[in-house]
């Protein structure tokens, strides 16, 4: 299972009952598909999402950029750059409920990942019964993912630190409104 038409929203959501995240991911063609993500995929998508968006750097930082500060520093300005393009508040414009690929959501168990030279990533999700759903994230979609990833994680109180830059935990991603001290 594929789905072949563009992705026009997705959501992730906690569901304290399931103590599972649900993303939805509707396209559109008004299909819609539900997915389970437990705490242990979490982790694992976390870290692929980041290996992701390094990769995409690499791509498109100077060769001569090797301080770790600096790169983290990078990626977190345009982790927020990103963010401006693609969160937003506004609700769907279809005033059509999407149709469900299935009738009750699907538990993702694994990811697979790549990136195309165009800087596009192709996130390979299968199920456990072994169906696969594949997610084309542009740039700016792959790092709202991520922001999404790390809210929802965070409302779900899992104790997950799930952190853009591994390797230098003192360089946050800003929120809000800047402030001068």
């Amino acid at each position: 299972m594929t789905m072949s038409s563009t992705l026009h929203q997705m959501t992730v959501n906690y569901v304290a009952e399931e103590d599972r995240v649900l993303l939805r991911v509707s396209t559109t063609d008004n299909t819609e598909v539900q997915l389970w993500l437990t705490r242990r995929f979490i982790k694992i998508l976390w870290d692929v999402l980041v290996q992701t968006v390094d990769s995409l750097g690499r791509q498109d930082r100077p060769n001569d950029m090797k301080d770790e500060r600096s790169v983290a520093a990078t990626r977190a300005v345009e982790h927020q750059e990103a963010l401006k393009k693609v969160l937003t508040d506004k609700p769907s414009d279809s005033n059509q409920a999407p149709k469900a690929m299935s009738t009750s959501p699907l538990l993702i168990v694994e990811i697979n990942s790549r990136l195309d030279k165009n800087g596009t990533a192709h996130l390979n999700l299968k199920n456990n019964d072994g169906k696969d759903i594949l997610l084309t994230l542009n740039t700016e979609l792959l790092h709202g993912f991520l922001h999404q990833i790390s809210s929802v994680a965070n409302t779900a109180d899992w104790g997950l630190e799930l952190m853009l830059s591994q390797r230098d935990a003192s360089v946050t991603i800003p929120t809000g409104k800047q402030q001068l001290h």
